[in-house]
């Protein structure tokens, strides 16, 4: 385990090592309750949506750091975020990475996450979801 958290990251000698790319191949957890969100989008907390994907995003991940801090999660305890996102393109990719890397500045803490393309959300407008997993408690 990681000091001062309910999860441990795993970078396994046999498989590639992913923390260059800024994740780790695993997160584990024990000792704790499990939180799992629903999924989020950038709505802020009077609906408004912003029609370009990096403020969805920006605004979905701040969402997430609020959902999982109102249950009781620390900074470190996320095992898996999981990113969809409406027509994936590589300039989706850089933004992605970047607000990661904003969100989640120390890379030994970062979840396991997961970037998925999809054709499209329950919602038209709606570009990106995120849905997260942690341990806390």
């Amino acid at each position: 385990m990681e000091a001062n958290t309910k999860s441990r990251r795993h970078y396994p000698e046999a498989v590639y090592d992913t923390r260059s790319l800024g994740f780790p191949q695993a997160v584990s957890g024990r000792g704790g309750r499990l939180v799992v969100t629903a999924g989020l989008v950038g709505w802020d907390k009077q609906f408004n949506l912003e029609n370009d994907f990096g403020s969805q995003l920006h605004q979905a991940m701040e969402n997430l750091a609020e959902v999982m801090a109102d249950a009781g999660v620390a900074d470190g305890d996320i095992l898996h975020v999981r990113i969809y996102v409406v027509g994936l393109t590589q300039d989706h990719r850089i933004i992605v990475g970047q607000e990661l890397d904003r969100q989640y500045p120390d890379r030994d803490l970062r979840p396991g996450t997961s970037l998925i393309g999809i054709s499209a959300l329950a919602r038209d407008d709606l570009l990106v979801e995120v849905e997260g997993t942690a341990i806390c408690g």
